[in-house]
């Protein structure tokens, strides 16, 4: 059973996780610097309800815009899954935002996969 959360303008879907402790995350809408507290909280939530995950997933197919605070966010949910040694794989992750997070520096840090322009 998969969940959808809808916060200030970005739609988050989890799915369960599968028996390999890997949960995938769809994000559809935007991420800024006043949806992204509430979006680190849930994941934080995600991570700390659901010991033993191996792998979370976050599919940016229908994400549209990242500021420099999404890129924060990602940034402390990859420190915070490192501590737990849960990989964070970033999917389908458009050029726009690709090109965002190459030009602040942090393209090297993040597992990137599927991207195109």
């Amino acid at each position: 059973m998969s969940e959808k959360i809808e916060l200030e303008g970005i739609s988050i879907k989890v799915t369960d996780i599968t028996e390999l402790r890997e949960l995938k995350v769809y994000l559809e809408g935007f991420i800024d610097s006043m949806n992204s507290p509430p979006i680190l909280s849930l994941f934080s939530k995600i991570i700390i309800e659901n010991k033993g995950l191996k792998n979370i997933t976050l599919n940016f197919l229908k994400l549209t815009y990242i500021s420099s605070t999404g890129i924060g966010l990602l940034t402390s949910l990859l420190m915070d899954c490192r501590k737990r040694n849960i990989d964070l794989t970033l999917t389908d992750v458009n050029g726009k935002i690709l090109d965002v997070i190459n030009v602040l520096g942090f393209g090297a840090f993040f597992t990137i996969e599927n991207s195109h322009d």
